[in-house]
């Protein structure tokens, strides 16, 4: 049950990132909260923040101990899963640490974000430094892991599934199976005979 709080938690993070970045545009332009909607934009990024950091956290935490104490869980459990969850873990802790102990208003997250923007120094805390760092490592070492299924599940599986756009004579979509029947084969097997084209092959004239 710990997965979906962790995947709320997550994507409520990212929620974040866009709302702080809303709010460093609004600085950067010099709207300040006199103006109503930066007033619901500080106050929505205050609460998407502090309840993805709640979220994630708690969600981590449950996971890790489900796969620790689950025979099932654990069976099908490899080393790089606790990793990652770990990794996770570190990332939103020194999160809630910055925000609970140094920035609770997230004044200095909206720095940061402007000082990314407008490419100029900001001023951060250890532990804000800290969070930053574990999180610019994961997001370089993530696309090498299948922690990435979170962008390609949509093309892979859902495009897959339930995609009933139809295949008209005239249309995109038969000129793209027509470009992929007229590939050659490259690989050979029982049922395939390399050095063909796959249209060669579909209707059985291969």
């Amino acid at each position: 049950m710990f997965h979906i709080p962790f995947h709320i938690g997550l994507f409520l993070l990212i929620g974040w990132l866009f709302l702080l970045f809303v709010g460093a545009m609004a600085m950067i332009f010099g709207m300040n909260e006199s103006i109503a909607w930066v007033v619901a934009i500080h106050y929505l990024t205050l609460g998407t923040g502090v309840a993805g950091l709640v979220l994630s956290t708690l969600g981590s935490i449950g996971l890790l101990i489900n796969r620790s104490i689950d025979q099932n869980l654990r069976l099908y459990s490899s080393p790089a899963d606790y990793f990652n969850l770990t990794f996770i873990l570190a990332i939103v802790l020194s999160g809630v640490c910055s925000w609970y102990f140094f920035d609770p208003r997230l004044v200095y997250a909206r720095e940061f974000m402007k000082s990314l923007i407008t490419l100029t120094p900001a001023a951060t805390h250890p532990a804000m430094t800290i969070d930053i760092l574990l999180l610019v490592l994961f997001l370089v070492y993530m696309p090498f892991t299948h922690m990435m299924h979170w962008v390609t599940k949509y093309f892979a599986y859902h495009r897959v599934c339930w995609d009933d756009e139809p295949n008209l004579s005239d249309g995109d979509i038969q000129d793209k199976v027509a470009k992929l029947l007229n590939q050659p084969v490259t690989w050979s097997g029982p049922h395939i005979q390399p050095g063909k084209k796959w249209r060669e092959i579909v209707s059985g004239s291969g």
